[in-house]
């Protein structure tokens, strides 16, 4: 996605750097899986979607939506939201593997940028990157 990178600090030189990319799009949804190679079954997954039956589902799950300031959107915690954009509400999403948070818990333990930093800082990358694409306004995810 254009304007769209994994920050320094998500990626390990030899454990995980970015790999393979497979990229799905529909059209209402984008969705693309980011293979990090060096540990087998590392992966970012990311989501752009306006498909209502996924949009209904996501504010339907018994999660803690937080409204953001003024009229943009919600959030739960680092890796979803839901956008008021031009053309209606837009659900984003980062998903990240069972591999890809142990290379990652293990590479931030006791250093900075910490663990959630580095998950706010990959997803708001993202969000950046798709709410652009999608005429949605810009925000920026809570500590």
């Amino acid at each position: 996605m254009k304007g769209f990178s994994l920050p320094k600090a998500a990626l390990v030189g030899g454990i995980a750097e970015p790999g393979h990319e497979q990229l799905n799009e529909a059209p209402h949804t984008w969705a693309c899986d980011v293979d990090l190679n060096g540990t087998d079954n590392a992966r970012i997954s990311f989501t752009a979607t306006t498909d209502n039956t996924i949009l209904d589902a996501a504010l339907r799950e018994e999660k803690e939506f937080r409204k953001l300031p003024g009229a943009s959107g919600s959030v739960v915690g680092t890796n979803e939201a839901v956008l008021q954009c031009a053309e209606g509400n837009v659900y984003f999403a980062a998903n990240w593997s069972t591999e890809s948070e142990g290379v990652l818990l293990d590479h931030t333990r006791n250093r900075q940028p910490s663990y959630s930093e580095v998950r706010r800082a990959t997803f708001q990358n993202f969000l950046d990157a798709a709410a652009a694409s999608r005429n949605c306004p810009q925000v920026a995810m809570p500590r």
